[in-house]
């Protein structure tokens, strides 16, 4: 079975690191994760940052997605902008969608 988690992201390297490898040392089966992060199209040092730790996780199926980032005030909502966006993307038997600050872990 195959789960496609679905992550934002944005300037926050640390967290995401930490997010990612939790995601590696709780995954038996890696080739079974679907990871579909999501950037904001103006935001270049948070694809820097995805796209070295895609190359330092290259087991883990990444896919990178640019969205354009709408007016805070007025038109953002995380859920249908970011959430909706990659839950299309995604091609996983399951939906995961979650934050680039948490961290997986057994019980």
């Amino acid at each position: 079975m195959k789960i496609s988690l679905i992550v934002p992201t944005r300037r926050r390297e640390h967290l995401f690191r930490e997010f990612i490898h939790s995601v590696w040392e709780m995954t038996h089966q890696k080739k079974n994760i679907d990871l579909n992060i999501i950037c904001d199209d103006d935001d270049t040092e948070s694809l820097n940052y995805v796209s070295a730790i895609r190359n330092e996780y290259s087991q883990l199926n990444f896919h990178i997605y640019l969205i354009k980032r709408k007016n805070m005030v007025q038109d953002f909502n995380i859920n249908e902008d970011y959430y909706n966006f990659g839950g299309r993307k995604a091609d996983g038997d399951l939906l995961w969608i979650l934050g680039d600050d948490l961290e997986i872990t057994a019980p």
